[in-house]
This record gives C-alpha cells, sequence and structure tokens, in this order.
C-alpha cells in the first residue's frame, strides 16, 4: 500500500481520521439521546456551563 491508496496519508493517519470521526459521531448521538431522556437534567448542565463562563 502507498500513502496515495488513502489520500496521502499513511494508513495508520487514515485509521485515526476514520476512528476520530466515528467517535465524534457517536458521542454527538449520546448527548442528543441525553438531551431527550433528561431534559431536566440537560438544562441544569446548560445553566451550570453558563455560570462557569
Amino acid at each position: 500500500m502507498q500513502p496515495e491508496d488513502f489520500g496521502g496519508v499513511t494508513a495508520d493517519e487514515a485509521i485515526r481520521r476514520v476512528l476520530e470521526v466515528q467517535w465524534q459521531g457517536k458521542a454527538i448521538a449520546a448527548v442528543t439521546q441525553y438531551r431527550v431522556d433528561e431534559p431536566e437534567r440537560w438544562s441544569e448542565y446548560i445553566r451550570e456551563q453558563m455560570i462557569a463562563f
């Protein structure tokens, strides 16, 4: 395999990028589900974050 097989990056870098995108998708889905399942706790979390800044 050559770097051009992966858009000019090494296989390790290509895999790292795929895993990063996959992790981000799972994290976004988890937060979205938390907002749906626990709206009061989500609101409390947001209020706390606003106070911290």
